[in-house]
């Protein structure tokens, strides 16, 4: 048998490289201007994209208000604690860093039902699908000024349609939002009320399906 040639040795070695050549690159890009300006939490796209910007600039605490209420209870995470966390996660998950950094959206399915609260994102990288789990949560928040005065996650006792009410007013219609306030609180000192619905991540699978070639979202 022939030996293999210098040319050769070296195209089989950087096709095994390849592989952990572009994970590395899709860790090391930073997220771009855009990706920095367009963080949220409305959809599930823009909740895993702001995962993805976390991820990319080793941002422990963008990760973290990625994460669902359930996830962070699941696991006894704070803020600071989640920093250590995501070490062990990310350890015991050697593919899921290099892909959710690279990873594309391939496709959304929400529950059934007129009003979904649960859905589940499909990315593609590395030649891996992702099943991204996500729910939605309802949420009131207090600020005075960039100070977060009260941050209150709604639960299935009290949802977003108790908390906002839409009523007739002069041909139009009118929505009116609606907050407990703690009395050592002065309401002077309120400047924003924030009462809305948020798409946060409750898991993420590894797809035992091969990825297909759909556009992404």
């Amino acid at each position: 048998m022939a030996t293999p040639s210098r040319i050769e040795r070296l195209s089989r070695s950087l096709a095994l490289l390849g592989p952990l050549l572009l994970a590395w690159a899709c860790c090391a890009a930073p997220p771009s201007a855009e990706d920095l300006f367009d963080r949220g939490f409305r959809s599930p796209s823009q909740t895993f994209r702001t995962f993805q910007t976390g991820v990319r600039s080793d941002d422990g605490r963008t990760e973290y208000r990625c994460l669902s209420t359930r996830f962070r209870r699941k696991h006894l995470l704070s803020q600071l604690l989640y920093l250590e966390f995501r070490d062990e996660w990310f350890a015991s998950k050697p593919w899921l860093r290099a892909a959710i950094a690279g990873a594309r959206v391939v496709s959304v399915t929400f529950e059934e039902g007129d009003n979904p609260r649960r859905c589940v994102l499909t990315a593609a990288a590395l030649g891996e699908r992702l099943e991204v789990h996500l729910v939605r949560e309802d949420f009131v928040q207090l600020y005075e000024g960039s100070k977060l005065l009260a941050d209150d996650p709604l639960g299935k006792d009290a949802v977003f349609a108790d908390h906002v009410t839409v009523s007739p007013a002069d041909g139009a219609q009118r929505a009116r939002g609606e907050a407990q306030l703690s009395s050592s609180i002065p309401p002077a000192r309120i400047t924003e009320l924030r009462i809305g619905q948020d798409w946060k991540i409750d898991d993420v699978e590894k797809s035992e399906e091969a990825p297909e070639s759909d556009g992404a979202l």
